[in-house]
């Protein structure tokens, strides 16, 4: 399963630089957003809000990473 999804997303992005781009940059907004919510905020439901969202994003870089070799061995 995690193999072949890997797969589609790096066939994805590798179709379509600039939307991969995208959303591989809102990934990246939602963990700085997650980081600066965890630092000034005292309210324990948002703590747990970012946590998971946090967990999410280092998921899904990952996730990128993966999907990042297997594009560079794709041909053009």
């Amino acid at each position: 399963m995690g193999f072949a999804l890997t797969l589609r997303y790096a066939s994805f992005r590798h179709k379509n630089k600039s939307v991969g781009r995208f959303i591989e940059l809102a990934v990246v907004t939602v963990a700085m957003v997650a980081i600066a919510s965890l630092l000034a905020t005292e309210n324990i439901q948002i703590i747990l809000v970012s946590l998971c969202a946090l967990l999410f994003c280092i998921g899904s870089f990952w996730f990128f990473k993966k999907s990042d070799d297997m594009r560079r061995t794709m041909a053009d």
